[in-house]
């Protein structure tokens, strides 16, 4: 790592959580005594490593104020309307608050993936360090994966080849910037941050991360959610 290199993070919260059929976006609901926002958040503050911490909310945001955060490491700015948008919106106020780097690394974070451990964040920021190449934490698929057209199988994907994308995902600032720039710029659908590399040409690389680092996306998955976090910090 270049002397002087910082980590950053950005967290993007500006969705609305219509999947969830909640009276709250969902990375508000509660569990375990916390948001999930708030669960999300914890393991970056604690983090040595990080710097500090911006989120890109929604535009009628009302909860955010409410949440307990620390408010020197915690700044936020408004997202977009789509994930790629809200995370470019956050480097760029990252920038305008803070003296960042090309070289620096930006660590993206779900808003609603509330279990990441101590030690897989450790050993992405630890991977990242160590490579030229943007890293993200991934775990190996275990079921059989078909792919459908009309709810008819068209063919059984080799699944030794699959992997499931997970967060953090921890990249340079000035090549994510770019990268998601031409996304934005070209209309591609991103649907997180190592999409928006590999659209640009560049690589990256897989750490092989906790599978109970689990996206709450379903009223379902709160109950697991809940659980998984009880027993990780027991």
């Amino acid at each position: 790592m270049m002397k002087n290199t910082k980590c950053w993070a950005v967290i993007p919260a500006a969705g609305t959580g219509q999947r969830m059929h909640s009276e709250c976006p969902k990375q508000y609901l509660k569990i375990a005594g916390k948001t999930l926002l708030e669960h999300s958040l914890a393991p970056l503050l604690e983090h040595p490593s990080i710097e500090s911490v911006m989120v890109a909310l929604h535009v009628e945001d009302n909860y955010f104020e409410s949440c307990a955060f620390d408010a020197q490491r915690i700044h936020h700015t408004l997202g977009a309307g789509t994930r790629a948008a809200s995370v470019f919106n956050a480097l760029r106020a990252l920038a305008s608050k803070y003296p960042v780097r090309a070289t620096d690394f930006v660590c993206v974070h779900d808003a609603v993936r509330p279990c990441l451990s101590r030690q897989d964040l450790t050993a992405l920021i630890t991977a990242s360090m160590e490579s030229e190449n943007g890293c993200i934490l991934a775990t190996p698929m275990q079921d059989t994966v078909k792919e459908v057209v009309d709810h008819t199988i068209q063919k059984t994907l080799d699944r030794s080849r699959l992997w499931r994308a997970l967060t953090p995902q921890m990249i340079r600032y000035q090549r994510l910037y770019d990268s998601l720039k031409r996304a934005l710029v070209d209309q591609v659908l991103i649907t997180d941050e190592a999409g928006a590399l590999e659209y640009s040409g560049y690589p990256v690389d897989i750490v092989v991360g906790d599978a109970r680092n689990i996206k709450v996306t379903t009223a379902t998955d709160l109950p697991l959610a809940e659980m998984i976090l009880k027993d990780m910090h027991a």
